[in-house]
């Protein structure tokens, strides 16, 4: 418990009477809106979000997440199937999503990444949070 009297394990807590955090997720507006926009857009928003909360964590490995994400925008921006969605979001709907989206975690945001990624780099991105937290765990330096 910390000074505040709210439990430390937050979402991970199995039981307790103290008030925990909730998981930030986004509501069916703004899941809609991602849905409709260009899948290159849609990356790169999430991509500039990536990028701003993994620097404010000292996320080691945050220039690697990036490159993968950049990686997976070249491709998009190829593919002729992902101009599907060719729906432009307006500046106010960028900027109500950026701020809903930078409540999130770094894991939910890599994880709303992922499922519009191919399976080779969604397995580098779940590949790169999971050695982090691994490391994370045990103590281990993750230089």
């Amino acid at each position: 418990m910390d000074q505040a009297g709210s439990c430390l394990q937050g979402t991970a807590c199995t039981f307790c009477h103290l008030p925990h955090t909730r998981e930030r997720k986004l509501d069916k507006w703004h899941r809609g809106l991602l849905h409709q926009i260009d899948k290159t857009d849609y990356l790169r928003l999430l991509q500039q979000v990536i990028w701003k909360k993994s620097t404010s964590l000292s996320f080691p490995r945050k220039q690697e997440l990036i490159d993968v994400l950049e990686h997976e925008i070249e491709v998009a921006e190829m593919d002729r199937r992902s101009r599907v969605r060719s729906r432009s979001a307006t500046r106010a709907e960028r900027s109500t999503v950026v701020r809903r989206l930078s409540c999130m975690s770094l894991g939910a945001l890599v994880s709303i990444a992922a499922r519009e990624c191919q399976p080779a780099t969604q397995d580098a991105l779940w590949q790169i949070l999971d050695e982090v937290r691994y490391r994370t765990q045990t103590g281990k330096s993750t230089a």
